[in-house]
């Protein structure tokens, strides 16, 4: 019934020096300034992971398209790609996606180019945020960010304005659930503090709800893709108790977020109901002043953020339903 956002994933053992090279050999056609240069460096030895390989793919070909795009036309540009095996190097850069995994290979991408602007650096891996201008979706990074926090890893960026960027992808040698259960996530949340809660997220923008979906499995909840309003009506009408709480965006076609709470309300009156929004000063300042929302929360958001409002909407809907 629900319009998936995500494919499943298919784990297998993957040498990153395949697939980095792989990128090189793609992006440098696409560099049609002369001045400008893309380079890989990879130890002798096989860096191996246990990851999809369209996973891996995708997140280094968006990292180093991003670079290519950053580079300043008329003026020498670089990227250099990098990796390195489990263990081999710490980070650079500030912690920007995922929590740091106690082992892990890294990816790393830096270019020479623009740089992103302090004001920007909170929003890099939002959805719609571009150093490109007119071009492109904006999509990229958002997508990479789902990736990397779905697989357990953690992505870290440097940057200086004028002088260039540095994405560290941080990549586990094994698929989270290969992890032993007694590990514990770093952070000040804990990770199963959404354990068993039945998530439905409903956003038109896939990228959008694979970056939700995956910061909701961090925290031990079992989210639900959905791209559709009405899709999200449909799960609701034929289980109302199908689900603990709903995270919806505001702006979506045919519907936006509060048509969609209020048609849910309908079926269902305690259900929690959580909104993403850009614009939540348009909806009360407190949580609880934002009917028909049991809690509303402003983007960007990390997983801090959201796992407390989502908890948050849940204990607000019990204490609103008799």
């Amino acid at each position: 019934m629900l319009s998936l956002g995500r494919r499943e994933s298919e784990p297998k053992l993957v040498d990153l020096r395949v697939i980095l090279a792989s990128v090189r050999d793609l992006v440098a056609p696409s560099m049609a300034d002369p001045l400008h240069r893309i380079a890989f460096e990879a130890p002798e030895e096989p860096v191996l992971v246990h990851a999809d390989a369209t996973e891996v793919m995708q997140v280094a070909l968006n990292l180093a398209l991003n670079a290519r795009d950053a580079l300043v036309p008329g003026q020498e540009g670089n990227i250099a790609l990098t990796i390195a095996p489990v263990g081999a190097i710490g980070p650079e850069g500030k912690l920007m996606v995922g929590e740091m995994p106690e082992e892990a290979a890294l990816i790393r991408v830096r270019d020479t180019g623009c740089g992103i602007a302090s004001n920007d650096f909170a929003q890099v891996f939002e959805p719609f945020y571009t150093r490109k201008g007119e071009a492109g979706t904006g999509l990229g990074l958002a997508v990479v960010a789902g990736i990397v926090a779905g697989a357990g890893g953690a992505i870290t960026v440097e940057s200086t304005p004028g002088e260039g960027t540095l994405f560290e992808v941080f990549w586990p040698p094994k698929p989270r659930a290969e992890e032993p259960n007694t590990l514990a996530a770093p952070g000040p949340l804990d990770g199963h503090m959404l354990a068993g809660k039945a998530v439905l997220v409903v956003d038109d923008n896939p990228a959008v709800v694979d970056t939700i979906v995956a910061m909701l499995e961090r925290a031990g909840a079992e989210p639900a893709p959905c791209l559709d309003p009405d899709d999200a009506i449909a799960a609701i009408e034929e289980d109302p108790q199908a689900f603990d709480l709903v995270v919806t965006d505001y702006d979506m076609p045919g519907m936006n977020g509060p048509d969609l709470a209020r048609a849910l309300r309908a079926i269902r009156e305690d259900l929690p109901l959580l909104l993403l929004t850009a614009i939540p000063l348009a909806y009360g300042r407190r949580a609880g002043e934002a009917e028909p929302f049991d809690v509303v929360l402003g983007k960007p958001a990390n997983m801090d953020s959201l796992v407390a409002s989502a908890r948050l909407a849940i204990a607000n809907a019990r204490r609103r339903t008799p």
